[in-house]
């Protein structure tokens, strides 16, 4: 009977700490300690204010503030400093401070506030007069307009990351390739099928960063609200049989359909897809449920494999990376150059590209690595500039050859 009761109690704690959202907005943080005063959260039950600021009626400058969340209903209940006196007229706050005292601290007799600590926070300083309430009320009216956060399921929270504006316009900037990136953009935005990208090429041919720019289009067009990225690698990781893999794959896209108007880019999808028909169907249906999707694919045959399956493939717009033309690269390696503390000359870039065609990868991350190494030579010798020399002796010629 006492365990029975125990897990109801449980079960009770749980819901009133779901019911309500954890901890104190960073923006009324900042807005307080500006103030003078530090918030902190003791645990998700209790949190504290110190040194808040109270008008001229009390018979001290400040006080603190302890806001204990109920654990059995939604509400949240306000402490004062034992010690607080109010010298002026108003019947509320006289009733309010007649509440019992323990252990330095008065609770305010008053209805229990609002679930949010936010909201009971500024209640608290409206009530106290503080010179801090009008601002913290403009404050928490921001908060309360914008739009909610998505709430990420648990696999997305593990394994994937939110972009935002500013990186997806450096990715826009620098993938070189802005206006095919547009043309794909467009290809998301179609009402029906195919509305979904699938981009494949040579090792290091920037399909993983034109899958990012293409959330760079979208984002500069207003045509979605939110780019997430994540790695197939790491939803298949630690899955033994395919089974497995399906189940995880599944609860990704599952996850991934429940943000509105949200960009998945997923780089290796072909990592987290068995060669079930499993996997190729949940894919099927969560691109025709309204998925959006920009796929990388880890290696060609992966791109093949989707490809064979017309059930899946029908969805899909499947786009090869050509190489960049020389411009492109130019361009790519200019900007990369940019970045540098050492000036980059521009015959260094030049011996880059044209090194870059013998190697084993593709462009452009193997002019990108060549440079990249001719600059880390350059800085380590300490050369006032990066020339033509250094992307000599910053040359890969090691390229896991294993000897018979």
């Amino acid at each position: 009977m006492m365990r029975e009761t125990r897990q109801r109690e449980d079960r009770a704690i749980d819901a009133a700490t779901d019911a309500a959202p954890d901890g104190v907005h960073s923006e009324l943080v900042s807005l307080l300690g500006r103030s003078g005063s530090t918030v902190a959260m003791l645990d998700p039950f209790t949190a504290r204010c110190l040194a808040a600021p109270v008008s001229s009626d009390f018979n001290k400058e400040r006080t603190n503030l302890l806001l204990r969340r109920l654990r059995f209903v939604r509400g949240v209940n306000v402490l004062v400093d034992s010690d607080l006196q109010y010298n002026g007229s108003q019947p509320a706050l006289q009733s309010a401070l007649a509440g019992p005292c323990h252990q330095n601290w008065r609770k305010l007799r008053r209805p229990p506030a609002s679930p949010s600590f936010d909201q009971a926070l500024v209640d608290t300083l409206q009530l106290l007069g503080s010179p801090a309430a009008a601002a913290a009320a403009e404050v928490l009216a921001e908060i309360s307009s914008a739009p909610p956060e998505p709430s990420w399921g648990p696999l997305l929270a593990a394994t994937a990351k939110s972009l935002d504006d500013s990186q997806l316009a450096e990715a826009l900037s620098d993938c070189g390739r802005r206006r095919l990136a547009e043309q794909l953009a467009v290809v998301l935005t179609r009402p029906a099928s195919p509305r979904g990208v699938l981009l494949f090429g040579d090792a290091g041919c920037g399909a993983d960063s034109l899958a990012l720019a293409i959330g760079g289009a979208l984002r500069k067009h207003n045509r979605i609200a939110a780019v997430v990225q994540v790695n197939g690698a790491q939803v298949g990781a630690g899955c033994v049989f395919p089974p497995e893999r399906d189940g995880a794959f599944d609860q990704l896209l599952r996850e991934a359909s429940q943000l509105s108007d949200t960009l998945l880019v997923c780089r290796d999808l072909d990592v987290c897809l068995t060669n079930s028909s499993t996997s190729h169907a949940l894919l099927a249906a969560a691109l025709d449920n309204g998925l959006r999707l920009a796929a990388t694919v880890h290696s060609s045959d992966g791109a093949g494999r989707i490809g064979g399956d017309l059930a899946l493939a029908r969805h899909l717009v499947a786009h090869r990376v050509d190489l960049p033309s020389f411009q492109q690269l130019e361009e790519v390696l200019q900007r990369y150059a940019a970045t540098s503390s050492t000036p980059v000359a521009a015959a260094a870039i030049q011996t880059a590209i044209a090194l870059s065609q013998d190697e084993p990868i593709a462009n452009p991350a193997a002019a990108v690595g060549l440079l990249s190494a001719a600059i880390a030579e350059a800085e380590w010798r300490g050369a006032p500039h990066v020339g033509p020399d250094d992307v000599f002796a910053g040359r890969r010629d090691d390229y896991f050859e294993v000897d018979d």
